[in-house]
């Protein structure tokens, strides 16, 4: 049997499982922030897709 961690293991943090501190993210502490990052997220994606896909390059 294969004795050898998993590539994967080697890079764990052993305080991996704790939440990231997101006092800094600007769109947290804005009224609608969050969703219009969101928004703003899906927007670009779906445009990329298109071009891409006008392109033929998918």
């Amino acid at each position: 049997m294969n004795e050898q961690p998993h590539p994967i293991a080697i890079y764990r943090r052993p305080n991996s499982g704790h939440l990231p501190h997101c006092h800094n993210v600007p769109e947290l502490h804005r009224a609608g922030g969050y969703p219009f990052a969101v928004v703003l997220m899906a927007v670009v994606c779906t445009s990329l897709y298109v071009v891409f896909k006008k392109k033929d390059w998918l």
